[in-house]
């Protein structure tokens, strides 16, 4: 009776693995996900390279992992059995309190962030040397700043050593973890609950913070007016954990007056508008774009209403500066790079503009996954 049992159950499996097996290479293969917004795994080139140091075999495990079919739907279905036998974690997303869901931060291995940090230190080091003011910010994760909503049972995987590194070897990176901690403690919405960025209350900790250390005054909260624009709000991070009913975001904008006389300049598009708000994106998936429409190579923000001059601020950037930069507009003219896209020279840039401040505004995360400050020296 149990070898019977034992085939049937073999018989079920090579029946799933074959449909799915067939099924995975039939159906069209879906190169980006709007949901997560990313960019999936696609079936990888077969070279002779590729076998040899693994890669090939890699990218396949991405690939399967990607492509697989109704993998929506599984991954729905395991965070829900996650949850139902008291488990905190999903796919890499962490069920906090509060519905909060964060990524939990896990690193291979470190090369690519060593790598940007002693890239970040030359390029500070020149242009301090020559006379233009820098600084770096580097903006935390959501397990750094909610750790009032993280789950009992909680714990760090080693993923600090990330801010051990930038303090032994940056040590003058500005750092507004323990301000935005504190805002949250006090129930303060300075985090997405189902996104990886901060608010705008939270993008705000961070330019008064970097405000104060250029030695400037930054706009008083209490003459900012909040503005609520979207209360369904479902960033890339619910779509990683797999819930479906999850609890919506709200996206609200720290508006002050006349920040509608801006001029704010697309470069890569060359289109030209007045406000730092693009409220068309509310209508789609990625509704944090209502922020400068999202991540561009090159923007330019200029004060136009008083007629005085005003100090040029080059940031260069990730997605969380988007949020940040209409406070930092009302100081300062700002000229704008994305290195993930931008394709010129930043010292040709530099040369050029001539900016009185540099910063150096990126996601954690980021400068730990992506190469691209590695491009600051070009």
């Amino acid at each position: 009776m149990k070898k019977t049992a034992d085939k049937i159950m073999i018989a079920i499996c090579m029946i799933f693995l074959c449909f799915f097996g067939i099924w995975i290479f039939a159906k069209p293969q879906s190169a980006f996900s709007a949901e997560e917004n990313r960019v999936l795994s696609t079936f990888p080139r077969l070279s002779a390279y590729g076998v040899a140091n693994g890669e090939f075999f890699e990218d396949i495990g991405n690939f399967f992992c990607d492509q697989f079919p109704m993998r929506s739907s599984f991954t729905a279905m395991k965070a829900k059995s996650e949850l139902l036998l008291g488990r905190y974690e999903n796919n890499g997303v962490i069920f906090g309190k509060g519905d909060y869901l964060m990524i939990r931060p896990r690193y291979e291995n470190l090369n690519i962030f060593n790598s940007n940090i002693e890239s970040v230190k030359s390029f500070c080091e020149k242009y301090t040397s020559e006379d233009t003011e820098t600084a770096v910010f580097f903006a935390p994760r959501a397990v750094d700043v909610l750790v009032n909503y993280l789950p009992n049972g909680y714990s760090d995987t080693g993923s600090n050593v990330v801010w051990s590194i930038v303090n032994e070897k940056l040590p003058q990176a500005i750092n507004a973890n323990e301000d935005i901690r504190s805002c949250a403690g006090a129930g303060e919405y300075v985090w997405y609950k189902t996104d990886h960025h901060w608010t705008s209350l939270g993008a705000y900790e961070c330019y008064e913070k970097v405000i104060s250390c250029f030695g400037d005054v930054p706009i008083s909260r209490e003459i900012l007016t909040k503005e609520l624009v979207n209360d369904e709000f479902f960033g890339t991070v619910v779509s990683k954990s797999g819930l479906s009913d999850a609890a919506a975001d709200e996206i609200f904008l720290l508006r002050y007056d006349n920040d509608e006389e801006y001029a704010v300049v697309n470069y890569d598009t060359g289109e030209i508008g007045n406000l730092f708000y693009f409220f068309e994106y509310l209508d789609v998936k990625d509704k944090y774009r209502v922020f400068l429409g999202g991540n561009c190579g090159r923007m330019g923000i200029y004060g136009k209403s008083s007629g005085e001059e005003r100090e040029t601020l080059m940031i260069i950037k990730d997605s969380f500066a988007n949020s940040a930069a209409p406070f930092f507009a009302y100081n300062y003219d700002i000229e704008m790079y994305d290195l993930r896209y931008f394709d010129g020279r930043i010292s040709e840039e530099i040369s050029r503009i001539q900016p009185d401040k540099i910063l150096i505004l990126y996601g954690i995360d980021t400068a730990a996954s992506d190469a691209s400050l590695g491009l600051l020296g070009r």
